[in-house]
């Protein structure tokens, strides 16, 4: 049991310190947000089923450009998120019945739309977190949710 927690421990540590180095890097398409939009709705991005949605390719584009996002998401008092956890969950809009599971390019299709990111963070110099669900397999505007703005 105590393996078990400390190998959990050394993932979420070794997590952080991934998310630290690639957000230093940069997303190759800068087009994807060229275009995003606020929006009025109060769940979106704060519920599982109304996730904040967009693809940027294949998953590893995908989730450099979900980092570029975080990484340029303010509060509405210019206070930046600092991640502290990322989960993947079942995504509740599944249907397994629309997505055939099959190998192209190396990469199984079908089986990211299986899953959302879930995001905790945490607004620098705050105590409380913050929750933020991802759906980055569904081609959407970029979108942010209430109480934030996006910098370019």
């Amino acid at each position: 049991m105590k393996q078990h927690f400390k190998l959990k421990h050394l993932l979420s540590e070794t997590l952080t310190l991934m998310v630290v180095i690639v957000s230093s890097c940069e997303v190759s398409n800068l087009k994807l947000f060229s275009n995003v939009q606020n929006t009025t709705d109060t769940t979106y991005g704060f519920t599982k089923t109304n996730p904040i949605s967009f693809t940027n390719g294949d998953m590893q584009h995908s989730t450099d450009a979900l980092i570029y996002y975080l990484n340029h998401l303010r509060t509405t008092n210019d206070k930046k998120l600092i991640p502290l956890r990322q989960f993947v969950i079942d995504n509740p809009e599944y249907n397994p019945n629309k997505f055939r599971v099959e190998k192209r390019f190396g990469e199984p299709t079908g089986l990211k739309e299986r899953f959302l990111d879930l995001w905790v963070l945490k607004v620098e110099n705050e105590i409380d977190t913050i929750n933020l669900f991802f759906n980055i397999s569904k081609k959407d505007t970029i979108r942010v949710p209430v109480g934030f703005k996006f910098i370019q």
